[in-house]
């Protein structure tokens, strides 16, 4: 009996407000894409997900709960804590993965009473929207959570530093990038000592140092993200002025939506 349950697959239900066409929602959705499931049986939780866009991202291929909550205060939003509570234990979820503010707050409690083994928070930023009132919230959910899972180590310092989590229960699992969606490899020709090499994906450092395209090629770097002011559009765009006074063979590219769009 207990030989054939240590070989069954961990059962992780992730959970994130909904889903859209944006950072953390898109690499969330390629982890459960490519999860063995062998190994580990995804499920999906969207504390609302009740949107087009939302239905349109879902997965075909892991069980989906939409709560349509629209208010964590809301008096309807108890039934929707139980219906919760009744997936998890249905589903038989070692590992509840909570992802952004309201789905923390959320679904860490109710995990707890579904008696989850184990609750991850997240942490994809560095908290520049937290107030006193957030604080005090991602305390209790630390004491209610086995530990918190941060892409950098300055958002788990930022944890650290706003909510007291020991950085003893924070995980640094930095983004990974699928190079299969890419045609080429992410690389380019150099001459070191007479041979002649391939660098891939070089540090940042070394982009100054690119001799010149031959002919009348023209390198290009580019930024994709949302338009909003917490993504520092502003300093993409002095270091392109910076590096075009220089380097005449650079051109420079913003991909996204947002607000700043137009500006």
């Amino acid at each position: 009996m207990t030989e054939n349950k240590s070989r069954r697959p961990v059962r992780v239900c992730f959970m994130i407000d909904e889903l859209q066409p944006a950072g953390t929602e898109t690499q969330l959705l390629a982890l459960i894409r490519n999860l063995d499931r062998s190994r580990v049986r995804p499920a999906l939780c969207l504390l609302n997900g009740e949107s087009e866009l939302s239905h349109s991202l879902e997965p075909a291929d892991c069980p989906v709960l939409r709560l349509g909550v629209k208010g964590l205060i809301r008096p309807q939003s108890l039934s929707k804590a139980w219906r919760l509570a009744r997936f998890l234990r249905r589903q038989r979820i070692d590992v509840l993965q909570v992802y952004f503010p309201d789905s923390t707050y959320f679904g860490v409690p109710v995990g707890c009473l579904a008696q989850v083994p184990r609750i991850v928070c997240t942490r994809n930023n560095i908290g520049y929207w937290t107030t006193p009132m957030h604080r005090r919230l991602g305390r209790l959910c630390h004491r209610l959570s086995t530990g918190l899972v941060a892409n950098c180590q300055a958002c788990g310092q930022a944890v650290t530093d706003g909510e007291g989590l020991s950085p003893k229960r924070i995980a640094v699992l930095e983004n990974g990038v699928d190079l299969s969606r890419f045609p080429e490899p992410l690389c380019w020709p150099h001459s070191v000592g007479g041979g002649k090499f391939s660098t891939c994906l070089p540090d940042f450092e070394q982009v100054g140092n690119l001799p010149p395209p031959a002919g009348s090629e023209i390198r290009r770097i580019g930024i994709t993200a949302n338009l909003r002011p917490v993504k520092d559009l502003d300093l993409f765009i002095h270091a392109a002025a910076k590096l075009t006074a220089t380097h005449s063979h650079v051109s420079f590219h913003i991909a996204g939506e947002g607000l700043q769009k137009r500006l």
